[in-house]
């Protein structure tokens, strides 16, 4: 799953087009597989949120908070 992560931090750093809805869901499902060195990818983070124009963004950012802060403690 870190693998796939990764990957998905490479796509959207060379991504010049907005993020699709599907490969939000796709990211979405591999966060409770996340580790904190997830995080240290903040570009593609900001990029994945600046993309994500949709409801779904917010689910994904409180998701992203709650795991980050769990990780944390």
């Amino acid at each position: 799953m870190q693998v796939l992560w990764n990957q998905s931090c490479d796509k959207l750093n060379r991504k010049s087009v907005p993020i699709s809805e599907n490969e939000l869901v796709d990211l979405y499902k591999l966060l409770p597989c996340w580790q904190i060195q997830c995080f240290e990818n903040a570009r593609a983070v900001r990029k994945l949120f600046s993309f994500a124009s949709f409801k779904s963004a917010s689910l994904f950012v409180k998701k992203l908070t709650k795991i980050q802060d769990e990780q944390n403690h």
